[in-house]
């Protein structure tokens, strides 16, 4: 988990979702070859939540 300047973990999130959600979060991650949790943030940001995808911290994505 990523630590935040002051040394402090960020928080997290966790629930379960339906396995055919599951299955297709993952899919469309490697059909973009993001990350599952990119996807859950680009989502957010979509929504209207203050989350800056260009800043994220490096989670694996790859650059195309």
């Amino acid at each position: 988990m990523p630590k935040r300047a002051n040394g402090q973990k960020d928080p997290a999130l966790k629930f379960s979702i339906p396995e055919e959600v599951w299955t297709e979060l993952r899919q469309r991650a490697l059909d973009e070859r993001v990350t599952v949790k990119f996807l859950v943030l680009r989502a957010l940001a979509r929504d209207g939540f203050a989350i800056d995808l260009d800043n994220l911290p490096e989670d694996g994505r790859r650059v195309r």
